[in-house]
């Protein structure tokens, strides 16, 4: 007996909404039940105005960065022509789904680790995004750009400028490449652009300058690994930037911030003039004397202030004067990469109370005899302290997903029995540094004050 397919006997606007609330990869899957369902799921599409094509959505589950690796030849080697195979499935994919009319496209998302040999389709698949008459146009080809995936600028995929008109290219509101070059990009098209990111992106100064003259409503800049960018100059009065993120830029010679609205900032040195700041993450790298300036002024509206600290050629005392020069801070975040160096041992500094500083989080700590010392310090100088979190495993940082741990069964391609082991004399390390931090601590811990390891 065959039972009557009562869900086929649905008007269209119920299936057309039952596939909107599917994945992608889920509701393209659905064309093979029957003749009904073969061109459904291309009219659920329309009534979104969003396309995320990431192989991810088209993968599910089953994709891994780990599956492309070959053992064979050591753990940092990968299989071409498994990368070549999925390169091929993701291409005809996309392909299949843009062949869909959509009336409008407000968001498009591009990811996967595409070189420029795929030009041609990519500017064909972004072609289209504009033509819709897209707001957020999102371009990240760098589905695996970690070593030894990463190519070389000459393989990158070059930015399509060209397709933008000056009414196309003003509806862009957000803008976020990943993995290309720009060319000599006329930015007047993008005059109202509020967000632009770049990721390892070819670009330089003269880039940046004619981005901010020619985007006068741009509140967010995030610039990462833009190896290029050896002078940073972010200037003007009129700017209307808020947020602005700079990592692993190498910007050797100068680098000068001056805008009166900046309330967000993530960078590897810190500018002396800005006003508004309320969040700070700052990145402390090899470069003695140069990251923090002597002379420091008051950051009056600073509430939050991050510092990753990836080595500690000065001690951490060489901090206690960004924290002063903030008494109204709120948090105060120290993730430590590097156990105290040869160097110069400056003095301790004086006691300076701070009178709204409720949390301190401190990752990376290993309980050496300075990281105690400094710890009680804080303890006495927090007159409002609620907590005070430690954690002995080193966080990593990436701008996109914040702190994280790494992984000894996906990341680096380790072997189980590799993973497992690592993650046994892990914890072992973990449990004798918490022993010895609590023992150390905890008679100098003020009176209902809560320290917590993690």
């Amino acid at each position: 007996m065959i039972s009557e397919d009562w869900i086929s006997g649905l008007p269209d606007e119920i299936l057309h909404f039952t596939l909107s609330l599917m994945s992608l990869r889920e509701a393209v899957r659905t064309s093979i039940l029957s003749r009904r369902w073969r061109y459904c799921w291309k009219t659920s599409l329309k009534l979104s105005r969003s396309l995320n094509l990431d192989v991810f959505v088209m993968r599910e589950s089953n994709y891994q960065t780990k599956m492309f690796y070959d053992y064979r030849y050591g753990p940092l080697m990968y299989n071409r022509n498994l990368l070549l195979e999925e390169r091929r499935k993701f291409v005809q994919w996309v392909d299949q789904i843009m062949k869909v009319d959509y009336p409008v496209i407000d968001s498009f998302r591009l990811s996967f680790y595409l070189k420029k040999e795929f030009a041609h389709r990519i500017d064909q698949w972004i072609s289209v995004a504009v033509a819709k008459r897209v707001q957020n146009l999102v371009i990240d080809l760098s589905g695996l750009h970690t070593f030894p995936f990463s190519p070389g600028d000459e393989e990158l995929y070059l930015f399509p400028y060209w397709l933008f008109t000056k009414e196309t290219g003003s509806l862009v509101k957000c803008l976020c490449l990943n993995s290309c070059t720009l060319g000599p990009l006329d930015f007047s098209c993008f005059s109202s652009l509020v967000d632009l990111q770049l990721e390892n992106i070819v670009i330089n100064q003269v880039d940046i300058t004619k981005f901010l003259s020619s985007c006068p409503n741009l509140e967010k800049l995030v610039l990462v690994d833009c190896r290029k960018l050896l002078d940073l100059e972010i200037s003007g009065r009129s700017l209307k930037l808020k947020y602005l993120t700079v990592i692993k830029c190498y910007c050797e010679r100068e680098i000068k911030i001056d805008s009166r609205n900046l309330t967000s900032y993530a960078l590897g040195k810190l500018s002396s003039d800005l006003p508004k700041m309320e969040s700070l993450f700052l990145t402390v790298g090899r470069f003695k004397g140069t990251t923090i300036p002597q002379q420091l002024p008051l950051f009056a509206n600073l509430k939050k202030l991050v510092l990753k600290i990836v080595s500690r050629e000065e001690y951490l005392w060489a901090f206690i004067p960004l924290v002063q020069a903030a008494p109204y801070l709120h948090t105060l975040e120290l993730h430590l990469y590097h156990s105290a160096s040869k160097c110069e041992v400056l003095q301790r500094p004086s006691d300076a109370p701070q009178f709204y500083l409720k949390e301190i989080v401190l990752s990376g700590f290993t309980a050496t005899s300075h990281e105690i010392e400094f710890t009680k310090y804080l303890f006495r100088n927090c007159k409002v302290l609620e907590k005070i979190i430690i954690d002995c495993v080193q966080r990593f940082y990436d701008h996109k997903q914040g702190f994280f741990y790494i992984d000894f069964h996906s990341d680096y391609g380790y072997s189980k029995e590799k993973a497992d082991r690592g993650v046994k004399e892990a914890a072992f390390e973990k449990k004798k540094i918490e022993e010895q931090a609590h023992e150390q601590l905890v008679n100098d811990l003020p009176f209902g004050v809560e320290l917590l390891f993690v």
